[in-house]
């Protein structure tokens, strides 16, 4: 008994356990859905949960001062369905404050802080749920008589699930209504929606609240019924807001839409009144008294904003919104009928100058329709002041002696002008100004130019002068030549003043201060300039140059007529006038239309003195050559007897005008003086560098000053052995080698020199005539003072026991033909070498052995010597370790070397069978022949592939680069095989048997003996895998069964009460045996 008791108490154990792992999967489940999104109506929240449930201010104790900052304030909580699952929340922007909701259930709980950031959003459906939310105007009247918390409730789910998909039964009906309501279509921002009235006349802004009074009369076009109107008002708002009202009582409303002609007539109802359209009011002509139009209304503006929290560790957002509308509202007053009169002003110009335009008369007259006939009627006339504004003249109205007719009565006008000024064309236009109770409105050629409604109107009008086209062309030419110009002088760039005088004048004295137009022409290239199409009235033209063309005075300019060559004008002033006449309808100029102008190109002279550099004296008879900048002209010139020259006194004469020697001989531009060779510089001075100099100044001599001649270089020179620095030659030398140094001074620094020596006999002063005995050297002076060494080597047999002397000339390649230095002196000794007699020498052959592949030095090689010309045998001798082997004692001659015996495991090449060799007569540089031979073994090293041991019994064959076989091979117990004497090539080796108990190599080996050596210590080496037996597959194993690594809470739970129940049916089981036992 007492055990059952305790089954008992363990069975309500498992019971509980059960009944919590329920209730915590429910809860798991509840939470978790919150989170879930759906995507249509299927699938609908019943109740939530929120992740706080403390209710309190999140920041307690956290206080802001929202007077003067941005902030969020968060307040209290808002439960559904019992459980806390928003705030009410407040924004402070700009100071002022706004209901804010929650953005984002994804993000945390918004907390209090003055740390935020505001933007924008433009998303249609947020703003028709701000603008029917609660606190508009326009709220959705669900929101009547429900609390605070539940309209909080509602705007937090509509906001969320708009932005994020999250569904919850109770935004049903707000959000059907925002969705399919009308405003749908058309939504503004907060800043579109305000909305103006203003005059369209004056412009006044009359803003939101408009008082009108009647203005002038008003006569239906289509009823022709008499009416009391007001001004003309247009409607200033977004292109897609308008004012919404109702036509007053005995009034009428007249709309002009914006972009259209017609006003359209509202006489009762609710009329729309959009941005831009232009209206006003009428009433009939007995009504009087006050009229008053109702508020109306505009599209309201929303603006949603987002507010974010800037803090680093928060990651929060509220929205929020500001809903502005429009309303306008109107007073108008209708009292007793006054006139309403036009005004009418006119203003005068010139049509190109815009210059006013006196004693124009204009007629003004009325238009009377009598059926199909109209009648006029002249009532004014206005002439035109000297500025241009019209005076009246006459007038059957008011106005007379004023600038503008006034009290014109409603009707047509016909305006045109009657006489135009003197000079002057008569405008043909003709103008109709139309008065009405809408305003005036003027027509010229039927083309409406001006309105206004404010019954006052000026015509702006022009005439032209009786003018025509002026092409003056304006030709520049050098006045000696006729033609073109000369030296470096240029006809572009000239310049001219061309002043027009819309008066005649006789005289360049007679002419005013300042003209009335005036044009600065330059000449281009061809020296030609001109006007073109210029449009100008009768008067007086001058032409003056202002700027002369390079090269070119300005005094004297000659003006000349084009068509027949007459000169015009010759004067220092250099003004040039002409007149311009009328020629019928049109004018012309009275000397023609085509000017020339020449100029005195700018002529100079110059002189020099030419000198000797070292003691200043005169050089007469030098020879120059001066020329112009582009080489077509040039001259020779002499220095005289003082060394003095001047082209003032000389008779050259450059250009293409006529000599004239009052004048410079040289016209303006660059020249170049050349110094020539002559016989009174040749050999004796250098020349000068060429000297440029300009002329550039009128009738000036330019002065070269003293012109300097240089001396040419001086040379002097000293012999010596080239070995050894002595005056004497080896006598055992073969060739005698001299170093002549030679020191020079006075060169031209860059220069290109050249110094010829050659080698004399001091006992017959004649060149020595061997090969080697002459030697130049050229160079290029980097210095004025320079030292240079010419070498001579020649044979020394003919010279034994003689005296030379080295013999030195130096030219320059500037100085062609000339000879600017020499140093030629037979018995001078410093330029003397001696020699002695010389003894017979023996010689000697080096001969060195080599491998062709390694180069390395080969030993034991045997050769012979024989001597070419009877072919003895001499000696025969062996290389040493060093691969070398000399043969010594060899009087000059010509022998020859044959290999009589190659190193071990090397062979000869076959195409060498004896090597010729050559023992000169110096035994300085003994001839060293390189001989190699080629290794023509091939080892190859057979073994174990797993463990590398050596391998005796393989078979190998050795094939040549056609496949042939040429040789085999079997490996010994040390596992090597040798092929030999194989020559330079390619080759493949092939095992054709491998060991026993060993798989053959299926694979052919491929070498190169001609670019590899294959020795004992390098060899090929060949693998072979020893024959194996094949075991039975293994047995396979089994994989252990996977880990899910399902950690799912609803699992465990399942899981725990699947066990819970197996317990219990133990339990049951376990009691029915233990009671059977009992009983």
């Amino acid at each position: 008994m007492k055990r059952l008791y305790v089954y008992k108490i363990l069975l309500a154990v498992l019971l509980a356990v059960c009944v919590a792992g329920v209730f915590f999967y429910h809860r798991f489940s509840t939470r978790s859905s919150a989170d879930e999104l759906y995507a249509g109506e299927k699938s609908r929240h019943t109740d939530v949960m929120a992740t706080s449930t403390d209710g309190i201010a999140a920041m307690a104790g956290y206080e802001i001062s929202y007077e003067d900052v941005d902030c969020i304030l968060s307040g209290d909580v808002v439960f559904y369905n019992g459980m806390p699952y928003t705030r009410h929340y407040t924004v402070h922007k700009d100071g002022v404050e706004y209901r804010a909701y929650c953005g984002d259930h994804k993000k945390n709980e918004v907390k209090s802080t003055d740390k935020v950031a505001f933007s924008v959003t433009n998303d249609r459906l947020l703003q028709k749920a701000f603008l029917y939310g609660p606190g508009s105007e326009y709220a959705w009247s669900g929101f009547k008589g429900v609390s605070a918390d539940h309209r909080q409730l509602i705007m937090t789910l509509t906001l969320n699930y708009i932005r994020h998909g999250q569904y919850f039964d109770v935004i049903d009906e707000f959000y059907k209504y925002i969705s399919e309501t009308k405003r749908d279509e058309i939504i503004l921002q907060g800043d579109q929606a305000d909305i103006e009235i203003i005059d369209d006349g004056s412009k006044e802004n009359y803003g939101n609240y408009v008082s009108l009074k009647d203005y002038t009369g008003y006569v239906d076009k289509k009823t022709g019924e008499k009416r009391r109107r007001t001004r003309i008002m247009r409607c200033k708002a977004d292109a897609e807001n308008g004012v919404r009202i109702s036509v007053p009582a005995d009034t009428w409303l007249h709309i002009r839409k914006s972009g259209e002609k017609e006003f359209t007539i509202h006489k009762t109802g609710k009329v729309t009144i959009m941005g831009g359209d232009r209206f006003f009011f009428s009433a009939e002509k007995a009504h009087k008294g006050t009229g008053t139009v109702k508020s109306g209304k505009g599209i309201p503006g929303v603006t949603v904003y987002t507010v974010d929290s800037t803090q680093v560790d928060d990651d929060q957002q509220l929205l929020f919104g500001t809903v502005a509308s429009s309303s306008i509202s109107m007073d108008i007053e209708w009292t007793g009928e006054k006139p309403v009169l036009g005004k009418f002003s006119l203003h005068k110009t010139d049509r190109d100058s815009g210059a006013g335009v006196g004693e124009a008369l204009y007629n003004i007259e009325m238009e009377v329709k009598n059926g199909t006939q109209s009648l006029r009627t002249l009532v004014a006339q206005i002439e035109t002041d000297e500025n241009g504004h019209g005076i009246v003249v006459m007038s059957e109205y008011g106005g007379l002696g004023t600038y503008e007719i006034t009290d014109m009565p409603f009707g047509t006008y016909r305006i045109y002008e009657e006489r135009a000024p003197y000079n002057y064309e008569r405008n043909s236009a003709v103008a109709q100004l139309v008065i009405n109770e809408e305003g005036e409105f003027l027509s010229v050629d039927g083309k409406e130019v001006s309105t206004s409604t404010e019954l006052e109107i000026s015509w702006e009008t022009w005439d032209k002068v009786i003018s025509g086209k002026i092409d003056l062309s304006i030709y520049k030419q050098d006045a000696e030549t006729g033609d073109k110009s000369q030296g470096d002088a240029v006809l572009s760039g000239a310049e001219f003043t061309v002043n027009y005088y819309r008066n005649f004048y006789n005289s360049v004295d007679e002419l005013p201060e300042k003209p009335d137009q005036s044009w600065t022409l330059k000449t281009d290239d061809s020296g030609k300039c001109g006007l073109e199409d210029v449009v100008l009235q009768t008067g007086t033209i001058t032409v003056q140059e202002t700027k002369a063309p390079e090269g070119y005075t300005l005094v004297n300019s000659i003006f000349k007529s084009a068509k027949d060559g007459n000169i015009i004008k010759d004067s220092s002033d250099g003004i040039y006038l002409d007149r311009i006449e009328q020629d019928g309808d049109t004018v012309r100029l009275v000397n023609g239309y085509e000017l020339v102008v020449g100029n005195h190109v700018v002529r100079g002279d110059f002189k020099f003195k030419k000198v000797d550099a070292e003691d200043g004296t005169a050089i007469a008879n030098v020879r120059f050559l001066v020329e112009n900048s582009d080489g077509t002209q040039s001259a020779e010139i002499t220095t005289d007897a003082n060394g003095e020259y001047s082209s003032s006194a000389d008779d050259i004469w450059f250009g293409d005008g006529k000599p004239d020697k009052t004048k410079g001989s040289l016209p303006y531009g660059e020249y170049t003086l050349t110094e020539l060779r002559c016989d009174a510089n040749k050999g004796k001075y250098k020349s000068i560098a060429p000297i440029k100099f300009k002329i550039d100044s009128d009738e000036c001599v330019f002065d070269l000053g003293d012109i300097v001649d240089e001396r040419m270089p001086e040379i002097e020179s000293v012999a010596k052995n080239s070995e050894d620095g002595s005056k004497f030659i080896d006598p055992d030398a073969e060739t005698a080698d001299i170093t002549d140094t030679v020191s020079m001074k006075g060169l031209d620094i860059g220069h290109r020199y050249k110094l010829s020596g050659s080698v004399v006999s001091q006992e017959s002063g004649r060149p020595l005539g061997a090969d080697g005995s002459t030697s130049e050297k050229c160079f290029t002076a980097y210095a004025e003072e320079m030292t240079v060494d010419v070498n001579f080597r020649f044979s020394t047999d003919s010279i034994s026991g003689s005296a030379l002397v080295c013999y030195e000339v130096l030219t320059d390649e500037d100085y062609e033909g000339e000879v600017v230095a020499s140093h030629e002196d037979v018995n001078l000794a410093s330029q003397t070498v001696y020699t002695k007699e010389k003894e017979k020498i023996r010689g000697s052959i080096s001969v060195h052995k080599t491998d062709d592949i390694l180069e390395t030095p080969l030993a034991d090689a045997e050769f012979t010597l024989y001597r070419a010309s009877d072919h003895e045998k001499l000696m025969t001798k062996k290389t040493d370790k060093a691969g070398s082997v000399e043969f010594t004692g060899l009087e000059p001659g010509e022998y020859y070397i044959k290999e009589t015996r190659t190193p071990k495991g090397y062979i000869a090449d076959p195409g060498v069978n004896s090597i010729p060799v050559s023992v000169p007569e110096s035994a300085d540089e003994p001839p060293v022949i390189n001989v190699q031979n080629h290794y023509g073994m091939v080892h190859i090293l057979k073994t174990d592939q797993e463990d590398g041991s050596p391998l005796a019994g393989a078979v190998f064959g050795i094939y040549d680069d056609r496949g042939a076989l040429i040789a085999k091979a079997e490996s010994e117990e040390n596992g090597q095989a040798v092929f030999y004497g194989l020559a330079r090539g390619t080759y493949s080796i092939e095992e054709l048997a491998a060991p026993e108990g060993y798989e053959k190599a299926d694979k052919k080996i491929q070498i190169d003996t001609s670019k590899n050596e294959y020795t004992m210590d390098d060899p090929v080496i060949i693998t072979n895998q020893k024959i194996k037996e094949h075991p039975s597959p293994d047995t396979p194993n089994t994989p252990d069964t996977p880990d899910t690594g399902d950690r799912d809470p609803v699992s465990k739970v399942i899981l725990l009460m699947c066990f819970a129940v197996v317990s219990v049916a133990g339990i049951v089981f376990y009691r029915k045996k233990f009671t059977g036992e009992s009983k």
